[in-house]
């Protein structure tokens, strides 16, 4: 799985591995160690999971009914409104030599950039 055996950066478990790992689990009657010594021919030695990563698949399975990585919403961002774009054009206009930093004093409730 890691070409490099320094490196700290794990690769993630596929679906059908997954699915291996669940069906071992009940299969081998909720045994931990058994679904691993099962999946250790099937894998190999080497990229065998660990027993912690096993709980964590299978719990997740048990809890979400899923295997597959739940990823997190991601955050609208309220900066760019066509209200903030004209209160920051007119602020521009009124006073152009004031700094980003200042401008983003001044209102607070938007979000400036460069």
């Amino acid at each position: 799985m890691v070409d490099n055996p320094l490196s700290l950066k794990m690769d993630r478990y596929s679906t059908p591995q997954r699915i291996l790992i669940v069906d071992h689990y009940f299969n081998n009657g909720k045994s931990l160690t058994a679904t691993i010594r099962k999946l250790r021919p099937i894998l190999g030695n080497q990229n065998v999971t660990s027993a912690s990563t096993a709980k964590r698949i299978i719990e997740k399975f048990e809890e979400t009914g899923s295997i597959t990585d739940v990823r997190p919403s991601t955050c609208v961002c309220p900066g760019r409104s066509a209200e903030n774009i004209t209160a920051v054009r007119q602020s521009v206009a009124e006073s152009p030599e004031t700094s980003i930093r200042h401008r983003a004093q001044e209102q607070p409730s938007q979000e400036l950039q460069r």
